[in-house]
């Protein structure tokens, strides 16, 4: 238990706290219109052409860039970073994410008709390595760039301290 508290406790300052919070806002209201435009637009309009997932799988991207641009604009990770984790946060994390998608992958394969082990070993394998690939990509991508920003955004405090002195 303490573990968990020590992992879920809260390192940033009340100014991420705060800016952390309205990304997080803007991301989910406009999750929340989008779910509700699909939902009416189905409902009303009876759409069965459109795979039911289709607009479920768009809300949630679009939620999520919502987010990690949001994120990296502010400089900001999370509240439990009080800055960027690296490299080996980020391999840590896309292994988690291969290894989850790897199940997934062995669950597909399963469901297919006339299945062998080797279509299952290709969709497990299929899934974990491309999951993980994509995955850790973006980690240092949008990692890089919140680093920079981080950096940027603690220069120009550094400067406007200098400049009320």
């Amino acid at each position: 238990m303490a573990g968990l508290k020590k992992l879920l406790e809260k390192k940033v300052d009340e100014r991420q706290e705060i800016e952390l919070m309205k990304v997080e806002r803007t991301g989910f209201w406009v999750m929340y219109f989008m779910l509700f435009v699909i939902i009416v637009i189905d409902w009303i309009l009876k759409l069965n052409f459109l795979n039911p997932m289709l607009g479920i799988w768009l809300t949630f991207m679009v939620g999520s860039l919502i987010i990690i641009i949001g994120c990296g604009r502010k400089g900001l990770w999370d509240y439990q970073n009080r800055t960027v984790p690296g490299m080996k946060a980020w391999l840590t994390y896309s292994l988690i994410a291969g290894f989850i998608c790897m199940i997934i992958g062995l669950i597909q394969g399963l469901r297919l008709p006339d299945t062998d082990i080797l279509t299952v070993i290709i969709c497990m394998a299929g899934y974990g390595i491309g999951t993980f690939l994509i995955t850790f990509v973006a980690f240092a991508i949008f990692g890089s760039i919140t680093k920079k920003r981080e950096a940027q955004l603690e220069s120009m405090s550094y400067e406007e301290d200098d400049d009320e002195e």
